[in-house]
């Protein structure tokens, strides 16, 4: 449950990222690019690195893996979340701990951040 909750946070979170960059991206070019290599654009602007490092606040995410706990099962959300807090400090920080030990993240100094790959 706890992984597909994560994914479908990253899945979005990213999504609004890359939609971000192409736009970024299409507004600093000096000239319109025509409607039939739009799609073209996109796909070298995917391509063009094959990693990226993009900041993810883990707060957000705890956040909406909590809101979507909490709609998928609302009855039982009260009795798991105080049977949390009396084994581990809390769901928020089991979340925390969880994400913290996902392999997709890169950890420095500066904080965690997830790792894109570029797999096409």
């Amino acid at each position: 449950m706890w992984y597909q909750f994560l994914h479908a946070c990253l899945h979005n979170e990213v999504k609004d990222y890359l939609i971000e960059g192409i736009v970024k991206d299409l507004l600093a070019r000096s000239e319109p690019i025509e409607e039939v290599y739009f799609v073209a654009h996109i796909l070298e602007y995917l391509r063009s690195k094959p990693q990226r490092i993009m900041d993810i606040n883990f707060v957000d995410v705890i956040d909406s893996m909590m809101s979507m706990f909490h709609d998928q099962f609302p009855n039982e959300s009260a009795s798991l979340a105080s049977s949390w807090s009396s084994f581990s400090g809390g769901l928020s920080r089991f979340l925390y701990k969880f994400l913290c030990l996902q392999d997709c993240f890169y950890h420095s100094a500066e904080g965690s951040f997830p790792r894109i790959l570029n797999t096409s």
